[in-house]
């Protein structure tokens, strides 16, 4: 009884965002809806313009804001047997990758 009871009161405290969400899924998925304006049965033709304009433009510039494979790269700070290296509050870098560190 409690975990219903539970699950009912979690399902109706997030009520108002189930329908915000079903409403933006609608708008991204660009679901034709009946139209009754300027006549029943007028013509409801959706064209995504702005989402293919959109899209297009995050392929075209991936290549320039993610240059190759070398996506991150790791700096190991302290000691890497789990607990990190302090001096004065501060993390301090691995002494075998200090040379790698001359910006810090």
């Amino acid at each position: 009884m409690q975990v219903v009871r539970e699950f009912e009161l979690d399902k109706i405290s997030r009520d108002e965002w189930a329908e915000k969400a079903s409403a933006a899924l609608k708008y991204a998925t660009q679901e034709a809806q009946p139209k009754t304006y300027p006549w029943p049965g007028a013509s409801n033709i959706i064209f995504p313009l702005i989402s293919q304009a959109a899209l297009e433009f995050g392929q075209r510039t991936m290549p320039a804001v993610i240059p190759g494979r070398n996506v991150v790269k790791g700096i190991v700070w302290g000691d890497d047997a789990g607990k990190p290296l302090l001096v004065n509050g501060k993390p301090v870098p691995d002494p075998r990758t200090r040379d790698s560190l001359s910006g810090f």
